[in-house]
């Protein structure tokens, strides 16, 4: 006999409380965060298991990708073309998920819903937020690989 996989009570839960699409959410401030706030290092080390190694070779494939992502945005944002949008936006979200890096995620996610909704009136607004949260992205990251190479030389660490 096979397992359910589903939980049918679990499953119509979760649909009820989707509903419609979420408001694009405001800009935040980002001026008085704490620099250890742009990642979830712990998450990030757990999620590799602790490789180093992986982590640098993720880290760079990133770094070298990042160009043309931020390239397509200021395309689309620049064009005014919400589909364009908001799969650029969705393509760097999903990549910048993979670095637990949360405000930088949730800055793509806002040009991602800006897209879906067609109302780029806050477009330009939310691609400078995105610029500003990859900075601190970008800073983290690279600290982050030097401070791991500095701690041992293994490729991984007990986080």
């Amino acid at each position: 006999m096979m397992k359910k996989l589903i939980q049918t009570d679990d499953h119509f839960a979760v649909l009820r409380g989707m509903g419609p699409p979420a408001r694009v959410p405001p800009a935040f401030d980002t001026s008085n965060r704490d620099p250890n706030a742009v990642l979830d290092t712990r998450t990030l080390l757990g999620r590799l298991g602790g490789d180093r190694k992986l982590l640098r070779e993720m880290v760079e494939v990133f770094l070298s990708a990042l160009p043309v992502h931020l390239s397509y945005l200021k395309d689309a944002v620049d064009r005014k073309s919400a589909p364009a949008l908001n799969s650029a936006a969705r393509a760097l979200r999903v990549s910048v998920s993979n670095f637990a890096a949360r405000p930088t995620s949730e800055a793509a996610l806002r040009l991602e819903r800006i897209g879906r909704q067609r109302d780029l009136t806050e477009a330009d607004s939310a691609f400078q937020a995105l610029e500003d949260e990859i900075e601190h992205l970008e800073l983290a990251l690279t600290d982050l690989i030097g401070s791991l190479e500095r701690c041992a030389p293994s490729s991984r660490s007990d986080y």
